[in-house]
């Protein structure tokens, strides 16, 4: 179970500046496909239970998915196994997907967001929870899976919760007790109850203080995503202009305006896919990721 450190290069992933006061250590918009994600980027996914359900697999963009609020692809785990037409819950699952390697700045905050959502292929709507736990490279250090699952049972998770299907949300957890330590951060789907699937989206690890970009994005709201003919723009201050980028890189198109508080982008002409949504304001940028269906 000894973690690999694939450090050489973060496809989707890596070390950037957002702002004057906070610096994004790690990103993941799970956008590449499962060799991307899970061979190149050094991100991990553990079967712990050994009972080969979807242990932390890829998903694409679908209207189960998007209706939990999600945008574009995802990465999710299932607590069933498929045979024939019919999904059979497996007892005791227990999945995990963990972080490269995260080194965290000395005597700066640091803070750990991601989206995060379930939902059940069954009438019966099941409930997926989850545990999210700081890791050392010592805790790798043993030989079987049971091990594993002893290790980190023994530990007290940063955060643990039971989600309903009922949407996703943005969870933040505080990382700043960890200051200028080496980490991994590991989010296990266990002891659920019903058939579930877990999904995880927009992981960020960031030090320091909130910055212009943070401030502005915590203001306004962007909707509807996925969007077909328009995306709007609400409760914005400043807004100056709006560009839309594909995931090659391509700004595909770019919108002027004048400090206004809310605006709207027509899409219909766009091929259906994901894009970044880059939003300049009188107080500062940020991205935001939307899906043209």
């Amino acid at each position: 179970m000894k973690k690999q450190l694939l450090l050489a290069a973060f496809l989707m992933g890596g070390f950037f500046t957002v702002s004057a006061q906070q610096t994004t250590v790690l990103t993941n918009d799970f956008e590449g496909t499962y060799a991307e994600i899970f061979n190149q980027t050094g991100f991990g996914n553990y079967d712990i239970d050994e009972i080969d359900e979807s242990a932390f697999a890829s998903y694409n963009a679908q209207a189960a998915i998007n209706d939990l609020g999600f945008a574009g692809k995802t990465v999710g785990s299932a607590n069933f196994v498929v045979e024939g037409q019919n999904a059979i819950l497996t007892e005791g699952s227990d999945n995990a997907m963990d972080t490269p390697l995260v080194t965290l700045p000395a005597d700066q905050p640091a803070n750990l967001s991601f989206r995060i959502g379930a939902y059940s292929p069954t009438a019966e709507p099941g409930t997926a929870h989850y545990s999210v736990y700081v890791l050392v490279a010592a805790d790798y250090d043993v030989e079987t899976a049971a091990e594993f699952a002893a290790m980190l049972d023994a530990k007290t998770p940063i955060l643990a919760n039971d989600i309903a299907e009922d949407g996703s949300s943005v969870v933040n957890a505080d990382l700043s007790a960890y200051q200028g330590q080496e980490i991994f951060i590991l989010f296990r789907h266990h002891n659920n109850e019903g058939l579930a699937y877990l999904f995880l989206d927009d992981v960020v690890v960031t030090s320091g203080t909130l910055g212009l970009n943070e401030v502005t994005s915590t203001q306004f709201t962007v909707f509807p995503n996925p969007a077909t003919d328009v995306v709007n723009v609400a409760n914005v201050e400043g807004l100056n202009t709006i560009q839309l980028v594909d995931l090659n890189g391509r700004t595909v198109k770019s919108v002027n305006f004048a400090g206004v508080s809310e605006a709207s982008v027509n899409v219909s002409d766009l091929s259906a896919g994901v894009y970044m949504m880059n939003i300049a304001t009188d107080k500062g940028t940020t991205t935001k990721k939307i899906v043209k269906n």
